[in-house]
């Protein structure tokens, strides 16, 4: 047990032992804009805020805070490819702040992100239903 604590804590950070595992260091702050689209791809609104993603070797939790709510994951995978590299696949919860605009509701919805090459930032889509019925896409940059 004292030694599975230690590489899910440390080991598995060093660059050797990532490689190995074809697993990225995606843990820290990431600076999100995103759109949501129409039916016809066009822009509805931008918007932006901040992810927060941590991570152990065998778990990975996101959490996206915006002005009007904040999304957290309720699971979450990397999946590695040698053409497409690393992409992130998440099922999150999203709760409106009391602040929010009283159109917006909780929902829950699904994210997928691939992370370019040198892990510093990622390109994905996302789409919600349960509560609000939007797609849309959205960039990651690591702050």
């Amino acid at each position: 047990m004292a030694l599975y604590r230690l590489f899910d804590r440390y080991f598995w950070r060093f660059a050797n032992v990532r490689a190995f595992l074809k697993l990225p260091d995606l843990q820290g702050s990431w600076k999100c804009q995103a759109k949501t689209l129409n039916a016809d791809k066009s822009t509805a609104h931008e918007w932006g805020g901040e992810v927060k993603i941590t991570q152990s070797w065998d778990r990975l939790k996101i959490r996206l805070e915006t002005k009007h709510s904040v999304s957290t994951s309720i699971a979450a995978a990397i999946s590695y490819d040698e053409s497409d590299g690393f992409l992130v696949i998440y099922h999150y919860r999203n709760e409106p702040k009391a602040e929010a605009p009283v159109e917006m509701r909780a929902h829950r919805g699904f994210g997928e992100l691939k992370f370019a090459s040198d892990c510093q930032t990622a390109a994905g889509e996302y789409f919600n239903g349960l509560g609000r019925f939007t797609f849309g896409t959205m960039s990651l940059e690591r702050l």
